[in-house]
């Protein structure tokens, strides 16, 4: 789903995944990063971010994980930019004053530890309506908001106002469908609960911020999906990043009987305990491969001479210029 919105950062809220969790979509070509409560507490929130594998491999930090509620990410841009994302997922109406307040505190903390330079964007179910009072809050609420501002979104736009920030659903004209992202269970009425925020002086870079109605997202939230102006600053190539020599497979029958004992060691060697599946799979694939390459050995490339193929032409062509015989013209 989310290649076919071509989403290159998606963040995630409400994942209930247990303590730090990383792991790559097979076949999907995302990487998720997914932080929740420890242990065996109560999993009722949980945050995260999903990346294109491809642009993961890129990243000079992976995301970090405040808490249950709060995952950063920093990217670096081009011209010696950066810019910090902040994956959340605020707590609902039915909580406790104490966890609201304690989640804006921690959120506040966050936002005042990024560096000033940084662009700064908010993506995340903030469980909260801002209303339409554009006056009230300028700056920080467009004139095309949605629905009544409750006191969940008041503690919202009072931090967007501390920090200059700038909630972007609200700054574009189009239909509420494209706006409302929440649909109550009850009364099924749609509502905007989700939001894209930036610093204010960087509302230039948003293009649109709208819902993607057709997207299946398993859920009573629609997909909210934001085009930004922001380039990534791609790591150069080193040594390290040739592709590796490929084995001979020519060889491989018959030398089966090698090949079999020679990883039985290599394996045997290998055998030690690992604290995470990562390492336990970075073992097992040296292994393998350091056995498949002492057994069958590399393919030699061969590149083939443009000049051996056509030489006679070229002498051909090379007696024809020197021939003194020719007419000038």
């Amino acid at each position: 789903m989310l290649s076919q919105y071509q989403v290159d950062i998606a963040a995630l809220s409400e994942t209930r995944f247990a303590g730090k969790t990383q792991f790559e979509e097979v076949g999907g070509g995302y990487t998720f990063y997914c932080i929740g409560q420890p242990g065996d507490d109560p999993r009722i929130s949980g945050v995260g971010f999903a990346i294109r594998t491809k642009l993961a491999r890129q990243l000079d930090s992976l995301p970090c994980g405040i808490n249950d509620r709060l995952m950063t990410l920093r990217l670096k841009l081009t011209k010696d930019c950066f810019a910090t994302i902040i994956s959340t997922y605020a707590p609902t109406m039915a909580n406790p004053d104490e966890t609201k307040e304690a989640f804006y505190e921690d959120l506040n903390r966050v936002v005042s530890e990024v560096n000033s330079r940084d662009k700064l964007i908010f993506l995340g179910d903030f469980n909260g309506q801002v209303g339409v009072d554009h006056s009230s809050w300028p700056n920080v609420l467009g004139r095309h908001g949605t629905g009544k501002c409750n006191s969940n979104g008041l503690m919202l736009l009072s931090l967007c106002a501390q920090h200059q920030l700038n909630i972007t659903n609200t700054i574009f004209q189009q239909a509420d469908k494209f706006k409302n992202n929440w649909m109550h269970p009850r009364s099924r009425q749609w509502h905007m609960l989700d939001y894209v925020i930036v610093r204010q002086r960087d509302r230039c870079d948003v293009h649109i911020t709208c819902c993607m109605r057709g997207a299946e997202c398993r859920s009573a939230h629609r997909l909210l999906r934001s085009k930004m102006n922001i380039q990534l600053a791609l790591k150069k190539k080193t040594a390290r990043d040739k592709p590796l020599r490929k084995l001979n497979i020519a060889q491989l029958i018959p030398n089966k009987e090698a090949l079999q004992q020679s990883l039985q060691e290599s394996l045997s060697n290998a055998e030690q305990e690992h604290d995470s599946l990562e390492d336990k799979w970075r073992s097992f694939h040296e292994a393998v491969f350091s056995a498949a390459a002492d057994t069958l050995g590399f393919v030699d490339r061969k590149h083939q001479d443009w000049f051996d193929e056509n030489e006679a032409d070229m002498k051909k062509l090379i007696e024809k210029l020197h021939d003194p015989q020719r007419s000038s013209c």
